[in-house]
This record gives C-alpha cells, structure tokens and sequence, in this order.
C-alpha cells in the first residue's frame, strides 16, 4: 500500500482541528492558504527543534530552504 505525502497546505479553518493537521503535515510545516493567497506557515515545534533553530530569522530562512 502506498503512503499518502505529507500534506504542505492547508486552509485557516483546517487550523480549528490542529491534531489533524499534524497528522497529516508528516511533522514538516504547512503554509496555510486563503483565497486570496499564503497568509503564513504552521510549524510544527518538533521540526524547530531538529533543525536546532533558536530565532525568528533562523527560521524564516529555514523556512525559504525547505520550500525550494
């Protein structure tokens, strides 16, 4: 049986059920989209502290490297 990817998106109502977007984020961040485009990301606090990230700009850039 094939695995389902991790989900890298989700809408700002999904973030009322926050268990499932865990679960299906596969413990990566999640942009949260609106219709009128990305408002932010949703990062998991297990994937800040394996990439030993320790300030804001640490994780901007983090976030900039994980998405290319």
């Amino acid at each position: 049986m094939s695995r389902t990817p991790p989900r890298t998106t989700c809408a700002l109502n999904d973030l009322r059920d926050i268990e499932t977007v865990l679960a299906h984020s596969g413990g990566e961040p999640v942009e949260i989209l609106t219709e009128s485009g990305r408002i932010g990301h949703f990062v998991p606090q297990a994937w800040v502290e394996k990439h030993e990230i320790m300030t804001e700009d640490a994780l901007i850039e983090k976030l900039r490297e994980h998405a290319t």
